[in-house]
């Protein structure tokens, strides 16, 4: 690993850090240039990206071959099941979290992620943004609104996706279950105690962790939780990303942003800014999934910042290593 990122570029290491969209459905010569200039180390599928089972392999199989880097794409999707599941034509959505969570049987939560999992690697998808963590977020996405149980599926759920070799990703760090706002339009302020958060919000979590999953993701969201930070989003949070998730419950996988683009980022915060301070705070991958342009200007505000000595080169290789060990042990074949 050491001997991989003693290789690898300022430049390269920064794209390795952002995960980006696509605007299509094959390789076009707009995304080729900005994955062989910048080097992006992840992308994510939407339904605009998708037509078909053989449509989506090939694109994938394309992405892999146009990469700017030796290192393999994350590909990404979230198909978490319920209404939160992509080409739905084409792919049967898996049941949703809330319908898996009535059952009372864990079981069928590990089933349902493994066999998701063989559909969409089949496809070169090899990261799936679920399960939800989240307890009792007043919609389908979530398994019960009692953090034991919820708890219970989560773990299940990893397993599951675990047993068929598919990167998985908790979310969203540290709980969507009290927040009122979509956040994909405008930002919320959560007055929960500390208290309330550890009894409830961030069990799912802390049971994972304690139970070993570095291996796993974990998507921050755009919350704010003025018992944990006053002043910033949980995904810009020094106090949330690295103090609680870091230090306090011991988590050494890789955190990731929910999308930059989201209301609650945008609205407030230009992309490069706010790229710099969620990796000044602890992520490791940055979203920004909608714009080319915030893609392009997310890379170069964090090459900027260490130009500059915003950030040392020393912190963005902490999240290299990280990003290193995931891709080179499961997906150095791709």
């Amino acid at each position: 690993m050491e001997r991989a990122l003693a290789q690898m570029t300022l430049p390269e290491k920064i794209g390795q850090m952002l995960l980006i969209g696509t605007h299509h459905k094959e390789l076009r010569p707009s995304m080729e240039r900005l994955l062989q200039r910048y080097h992006f180390g992840a992308l994510i599928y939407f339904d605009w990206n998708m037509d078909s089972p053989a449509q989506v392999a090939h694109y994938s199989a394309q992405l892999q071959g146009a990469r700017g880097s030796r290192l393999p794409l994350f590909i990404a999707i979230d198909e978490e099941g319920g209404r939160v599941a992509r080409m739905k034509h084409a792919l049967p959505a898996p049941p949703s979290q809330q319908q898996l969570g009535r059952t009372g049987k864990p079981e069928l939560a590990e089933q349902s992620a493994f066999d998701i999992s063989g559909k969409l690697l089949a496809m070169g998808i090899n990261l799936n943004f679920a399960p939800v963590a989240d307890v009792g977020t007043g919609n389908t996405r979530y398994f019960s609104a009692d953090p034991q149980q919820a708890a219970d599926f989560v773990q299940a759920a990893a397993r599951g996706y675990t047993r068929a070799g598919m990167l998985y990703t908790l979310k969203h760090f540290p709980g969507l279950g009290r927040g009122v706002v979509d956040t994909h339009v405008a930002g919320s302020r959560v007055p929960a105690t500390r208290a309330e958060l550890d009894a409830c919000d961030l069990v799912p979590f802390r049971r994972m962790i304690a139970t070993g999953a570095d291996d796993c993701l974990i998507m921050v969201s755009h919350l704010t939780f003025p018992a944990l930070d006053e002043g910033h989003p949980s995904s810009m949070s020094h106090a949330v990303m690295t103090e609680l998730l870091r230090q306090e419950l011991g988590f050494d996988g890789l955190i990731v942003t929910d999308d930059m683009g989201m209301g609650a980022i945008a609205s407030h915060y230009e992309i490069g800014d706010a790229a710099v301070q969620a990796v000044q705070a602890g992520a490791d991958i940055v979203l920004t999934v909608k714009k080319y342009a915030n893609m392009v200007r997310a890379h170069e505000a964090l090459l900027d910042a260490v130009r500059t000595g915003k950030l040392t080169e020393a912190r963005i290789d902490e999240s290299v290593r990280r990003i290193l060990r995931v891709k080179l042990a499961y997906l150095a074949e791709q």
